[in-house]
């Protein structure tokens, strides 16, 4: 799946088939939240993507309640394309599917998470280095049920910790969707930071405690 030319997902549909280079990633997305916080009754996903993650929430049946925030409903109608790889997130009555920006959406919604996820495109596509920003994190936090969690991908591939991302062959400058991983640090002081290995497992956790959140 491209937006503009840019991959944005992809997934194998022959199960006998090596998968697809992030679905992995898609897959932890959510199943690593759901280690954390086994007991996760309602999320929150930003961004429909694949619908990997979302059918990977799906599975779990102690899931009560799904809401997927996608801006773009194109998006959401090539993710049918992946059946029957991902079909809970169309056909179980616990998914929703919200076509809204997603701060628009939790701005007039007063609805409470066990998890958000949040799997936006990289920062320097338009309208999404919002998603990134110190204001976004303040405010998400509030839409998050006491002992909830907020977990995000971050594109390391195309990062420097110290001065954000870079927009590669966009024609916006690196200025204007700067953002880096201590902007999630300020907001978030409690985090852990996983990372996929080349074979597709959860790599180091490595955790930051700055103090209460």
């Amino acid at each position: 799946m491209t937006t503009n030319g840019k991959p944005d997902a992809g997934v194998v549909l022959d199960p006998g088939k090596p998968a697809a280079p992030d679905e992995s990633t898609m897959t932890l997305m959510a199943a690593i939240p759901l280690l954390l916080r086994s007991d996760a009754r309602s999320i929150a996903i930003i961004g429909f993507g694949s619908g990997m993650t979302a059918e990977v929430a799906l599975s779990l049946t102690g899931v009560q309640r799904l809401d997927t925030i996608e801006i773009e409903p194109a998006m959401v109608e090539a993710g049918r394309g992946f059946f029957p790889r991902v079909r809970r997130p169309f056909e179980d009555p616990r998914s929703r599917i919200h076509i809204e920006d997603a701060k628009s959406y939790f701005a007039r919604q007063q609805s409470r998470y066990d998890l958000i996820l949040s799997e936006p495109s990289n920062p320097w596509v338009n309208g999404v280095a919002s998603l990134f920003t110190t204001e976004f994190y303040r405010d998400v936090k509030r839409h998050l049920k006491e002992g909830g969690l907020f977990a995000q991908w971050i594109q390391l591939y195309s990062r420097s910790w110290t001065t954000g991302w870079s927009p590669r062959s966009s024609g916006r400058s690196a200025r204007t969707s700067r953002t880096t991983p201590s902007t999630r640090l300020r907001e978030t002081p409690m985090s852990s930071w996983w990372r996929r290995r080349p074979d597709g497992s959860p790599g180091h956790a490595r955790r930051a405690g700055l103090g209460p959140a």
